[in-house]
């Protein structure tokens, strides 16, 4: 019976010479300083000589010197990194040694108690305890030791200087080892904290990663290996928020062939029969429950029970923060489930959130999605607003379908539906809002093109929403780059009754008149700017086309240059006048001349009535005199303002009159020069005129309404 007491044998010593180690350690310590400090100075001697001595290869030596002193301080951090390891391990192991020399003192001990004698009950039960401390001991030196050589390998070149492993196999095996690494223990651990962070960063975009981390996880899993990051480390939040969202974007990608394909395509459908199509779509499917989950905000018991979210702010948080575009159809399928879910409850994803003392946030967590898609991938804007225009644009409208309003107040802080205006920016362009619209990226689809005539037709209808003061007059500059994007449609439709073709292109016969849109665009500055870039250059396409194509039988050049001339004609002269009507109102309406006005009125009132009330006799004649000198003393300034008001009117539209005949002519001219014409000949004086005279018809119509 003696046999089933653990033996003194049976505790294992620490093999290694941790002595050694440490001095090792030290020397690893001075050696990464040493380096830094050594490369630092290799940089600033050459810099001293660079300023003392100038040659041709001076800059390039300089140059060479900086890529030493930052390799040496990547070297030194690096290095600073493993002795912080490496120390940490020590600690732990001497720790561990400590405590299993105590054990073997304990049982040898035990052992001495027994004897010869057959050991006793309470004999058994120490040697029990005994056992059950050296399970936990082994098991916290071999997790200690896997943690440590985890990040040490993640520190640690391989032979030959390479980085650590970037290849499908070593990609896999790093997103096992993030795996396995995720759990209850990552947030006590910062130093595992920092190497999970890092390798999200690193790996995230490779497809082998990504996958075996997804298939490892699962979509929840992820959800809660970002929520295992503590709070108070936030560069490592910020490096596993977006490492996250790129493994999310990576795992769902589809074949190449199958990016533009609407879900509901059958070779898409065919492709989601396949092994891989059914991954895809198990991982959407978890995206989904996980995104309709109610999740606490807090996990105090004690807090507030309203102070909840769903899964799905979180997944926007993710992807949000990578530039790992998702696919289209991940994208779109994820915003379709959500209006389905919130037309069916008109509450979901609508619930309050609480800031200050007393103050209620409305939170629109699909307007938030439509943001995040227009952002991470335009092409899922585009699928999106083809299919569910109606429902998001008619907020608040008695329209069958309309989405409904707001349930809490809005604050400045929380402008309404920005994430629907970028989704309009991006479903119409193809472009993120943010990209460079000033440069042309190719022709809209003609996808983009139905949902650009959508917006001007519902803008048309509802232009006052774009009133300086209306409740739409924040989406005036994004509008404004839709218009000039699909500046064609813009000027089809101001000359859809005269011609059936236009540059051998047929126009549409369900263009709006986007008369008033524009009208409302040019009061906002940025608009009227791209709408007006977007003009010049359209007409100057037109113009080239004009004289470079055949020209029909009863038709001659100065025709043709007129024709192209006239739409952007037209179209300068409405946001001219509109422009010169915004000017007449201000100037008349000029707020120290009204201030002013108001106090004389009230003045003279006061002293009306104080001759009515003081004066026995003549108090009512004063009174008279006075009210009539009230009613007169401004006519004459107000009429010297509204003179004022009317010549600068006049003003802005003979500017812009002159700036619009300008441009056409500069463009007509370097199309003659690009097609071997004279420029000074009579077939161009001829042109000349025919610009202006274009310009004065379409202009005067426009202008005198």
């Amino acid at each position: 019976m003696s046999g089933s007491l653990i033996g003194v044998g049976d505790i294992p010593s620490y093999s290694g010479d941790l002595a050694e180690l440490e001095r090792l350690i030290g020397t690893l310590s001075r050696s990464a300083a040493a380096v830094e400090a050594d490369s630092a100075d290799t940089h600033h001697t050459f810099q001293a000589f660079g300023g003392s001595y100038a040659t041709d290869h001076t800059e390039e030596l300089l140059a060479t010197t900086r890529s030493v002193r930052r390799g040496g301080e990547d070297l030194g951090e690096d290095g600073r990194g493993l002795v912080r390891l490496l120390t940490r391990y020590v600690q732990e192991m001497q720790a561990i040694d400590q405590r299993m020399r105590g054990l073997r003192d304990d049982v040898a001990a035990l052992w001495q108690q027994v004897g010869i004698y057959e050991p006793e009950p309470e004999h058994l039960a120490a040697s029990e305890e005994y056992a059950a401390q050296l399970r936990r001991l082994l098991e916290h030196a071999e997790r200690t030791e896997g943690e440590v050589a985890v990040a040490v390998n993640a520190l640690l070149p391989e032979p030959g200087g390479t980085p650590p492993p970037v290849g499908n196999r070593g990609a896999a095996a790093l997103a096992r080892q993030v795996a396995d690494a995720a759990g209850p223990l990552l947030r006590g651990n910062p130093v595992q904290q920092a190497w999970v962070a890092d390798m999200l960063d690193q790996h995230g975009d490779n497809q082998a990663f990504a996958d075996t981390l997804a298939d490892a996880l699962g979509v929840e899993g992820l959800m809660q290996l970002g929520s295992s990051i503590s709070p108070a480390l936030l560069p490592l939040v910020s490096k596993v928020e977006r490492g996250i969202g790129t493994v999310l974007a990576t795992t769902t990608r589809v074949p190449a062939k199958l990016k533009d394909a609407h879900p509901d395509d059958p070779e898409f459908q065919e492709w989601l029969r396949t092994a891989e199509g059914r991954r895809w779509q198990d991982i959407l499917d978890q995206t989904t429950a996980y995104g309709h989950r109610e999740l606490a905000r807090t996990p105090d018991p004690a807090g507030d029970p309203r102070e909840t979210y769903y899964g799905y702010e979180r997944i926007i948080n993710h992807l949000e923060a990578t530039n790992q575009p998702a696919s289209a159809q991940y994208l779109y399928l994820l915003t379709d489930d959500m209006i389905t879910a919130e037309a069916t409850d008109p509450q979901k994803w609508r619930h309050a959130a609480y800031g200050e003392p007393g103050e209620i946030r409305s939170v629109d967590l699909l307007d938030r999605q439509l943001g995040m898609i227009a952002h991470n991938n335009p092409h899922a804007a585009t699928l999106v607003m083809t299919d569910h225009f109606d429902y998001l644009m008619l907020q608040g409208e008695d329209e069958d379908g309309a989405r409904p309003g707001p349930e809490y107040p809005l604050t400045p802080s929380n402008p309404e539906r920005h994430g629907l205006t970028d989704a309009l920016v991006a479903a119409t362009t193809g472009r993120t809002p943010d990209a460079d619209h000033e440069e042309a990226r190719g022709v809209p689809t003609e996808v983009q093109r139905d949902i650009a005539v959508k917006v001007f037709d519902y803008y048309e209808t509802r232009s006052h929403l774009l009133d300086p003061k209306g409740p739409h007059s924040y989406r005036t500059t994004q509008l404004g780059i839709i218009s000039a994007e699909h500046i064609e449609l813009v000027f089809d439709s101001y000359v859809l009754m005269e011609s059936d073709q236009l540059d051998g292109r047929e126009i549409r016969d369900d263009l709006p008149s986007t008369r008033r849109l524009i009208e409302q665009l040019a009061k906002d500055p940025e608009a009227a700017a791209a709408i007006d870039g977007a003009s010049t250059g359209e007409t100057a396409r037109r113009i080239d086309a004009a004289l470079s194509r055949p020209m029909e039988p009863e038709m001659n050049r100065e025709n043709a240059v007129g024709r192209a001339v006239a739409p952007g004609a037209r179209v300068a002269a409405t946001m001219t006048a509109s422009q010169a009507d915004v000017a007449y109102d201000k100037t008349l309406d000029e707020e120290n001349r009204k201030t002013r006005q108001k106090w004389a009125e009230r003045t003279l009132n006061m002293l009306s009535d104080g001759a009515t009330n003081s004066l026995p006799m003549g108090g009512t004649a004063a009174a008279k005199i006075l009210d009539e000198l009230n009613a007169g003393f401004f006519d004459p300034k107000n009429k010297e303002n509204e003179v004022d008001a009317n010549n600068e009117r006049v003003e802005i539209i003979h500017n812009g009159r002159k700036r619009a005949e300008g441009s056409a002519i500069a463009a007509m001219e370097i199309a003659l020069e690009e097609h071997g014409l004279d420029r000074e000949g009579g077939a161009a004086m001829a042109f000349r005129d025919e610009i202006r005279e274009t310009v004065e018809q379409n202009w005067d119509g426009e202008t005198n309404k």
